[in-house]
């Protein structure tokens, strides 16, 4: 089920050589945001922000300037996500990542005090 927290994001977006040429956009569509932590671009004085690949380029190249793949993240995000990705066994079986902009987090997360617990049974493969 769908929820407020699913981010909206611009539909129709023409396709670009370049994933950088998304920028623009991908700010607006994360509210100028990390889409992982939700820091704003306004809070975080001496940290940038960058375009970030949820299937990462090594793991799908055909995906490098796909709008859809990509998430607007703060360098430090970006940086402890690097390339990781589900691997091919445990992606075929459905166990993803979970994407900021399209999961609900409560059907995955649950706050427990200061602590965020996971709901989501981690397949033995990523362990």
């Amino acid at each position: 089920m769908r929820t407020s927290y699913i981010l909206v994001r611009s539909p129709n977006v023409p396709a670009a050589t370049n994933y950088s040429e998304y920028e623009p956009l991908l700010r607006s569509d994360f509210f100028y945001s990390c889409g992982y932590c939700s820091t704003a671009e306004s809070e975080a004085v001496a940290l940038g922000f960058e375009t970030e690949h949820y299937v990462p380029i090594a793991a799908d190249p055909s995906l490098e300037h796909v709008y859809d793949n990509l998430i607007w993240a703060c360098q430090h995000c970006n940086d402890k996500k690097g390339a990781w990705h589900p691997p091919p066994e445990a992606a075929a079986a459905g166990h993803l990542f979970f994407r900021p902009d399209r999961h609900d987090p409560t059907e995955h997360f649950k706050i427990k005090g200061v602590l965020v617990e996971g709901l989501t049974p981690m397949p033995k493969i990523l362990l």
